[in-house]
């Protein structure tokens, strides 16, 4: 439900990335309506997309958005300890700014059309990334 999609969200964006020195400063009650606006709107700009199959779209914009995460799981996988704060930020940033030209720029200079596959693809990018970054960062 959205109201549990809400409580996960504020709790996340509290506990995880609000440190804990300006935590008394955060109110929770104004972040979780701020996540309710967030999510009302990404609501809403789904709507607007004229699409007949809306999983499909969650899906491609999910297999955007998790590659991230899946990545960084990857990493505690193979036992990488601590990994720059700075270059999971900076490496996510860039995989999310640079994997959506470079699908369009491949399947417009190809015959192949991209799927669900976009996840590894973006995965891939960002273990690139970040390992690139994690050097440079030491």
């Amino acid at each position: 439900s959205s109201d549990g999609v809400i409580t996960t969200l504020t709790t996340s964006f509290y506990r995880d990335l609000v440190p804990e020195k300006l935590r008394v400063k955060f109110n929770i009650k104004y972040i979780h309506g701020t996540m309710a606006v967030i999510l009302l709107s990404q609501l809403l700009i789904l709507a607007t997309i004229n699409s007949t199959s809306m999983i499909g779209v969650i899906l491609k914009v999910s297999s955007y958005i998790y590659a991230p995460l899946i990545a960084i799981f990857t990493l505690y996988l193979i036992n990488i300890p601590k990994p720059p704060k700075m270059a999971l930020s900076l490496s996510t940033v860039i995989t999310l700014a640079c994997s959506y030209p470079l699908v369009m720029m491949i399947e417009s200079n190809s015959n192949y059309k991209f799927g669900l596959e976009v996840l590894a693809f973006n995965t891939g990018i960002f273990l690139i990334i970040f390992s690139v970054l994690r050097k440079g960062l030491k």
